[in-house]
């Protein structure tokens, strides 16, 4: 049960914060989705990274540079949505074998600022406009 109510918070907030930069092709953090096979060894380090993990993060960290720069950058979002911290999250690629993320590249990776992104509305704001919520 706690993970369905996981998912349906990290999906609600990926819609939000699609809505709220004017991005219809998946939100300023589709990386998000890609990172969920990793959560568990993201939350015990005593669990090695799978495959499928593995694989997805080498994929974010070739094409998908600035996304996973906004998520580096929001600590908020790390710690609120996946409860970890950035070290956590910094530390995983090297445990699928791949080099360590160099943050001070994110400053010239052409990203949303993380201060422009908006947690998710209150579940009892009523939609606006045509706009579907989760």
């Amino acid at each position: 049960m706690k993970l369905i109510v996981f998912y349906a918070v990290l999906l609600s907030s990926c819609a939000t914060l699609s809505r709220s930069n004017g991005d219809s092709d998946g939100g300023p953090l589709p990386c998000i989705a890609k990172l969920t096979p990793c959560l568990s060894s993201l939350r015990s380090p005593e669990n090695p990274p799978d495959v499928i993990c593995c694989i997805l993060l080498k994929s974010g960290l070739v094409d998908d540079v600035s996304c996973l720069c906004s998520l580096f950058r929001n600590e908020d979002l790390i710690r609120i949505g996946f409860n970890i911290t950035q070290q956590d999250l910094v530390g995983l690629p090297p445990r699928c074998g791949l080099a360590s993320p160099d943050l001070n590249k994110c400053d010239h990776a052409i990203s949303p600022n993380p201060s422009d992104l908006h947690p998710p509305p209150p579940v009892n704001e009523p939609p606006k406009g045509n706009q579907i919520t989760l």
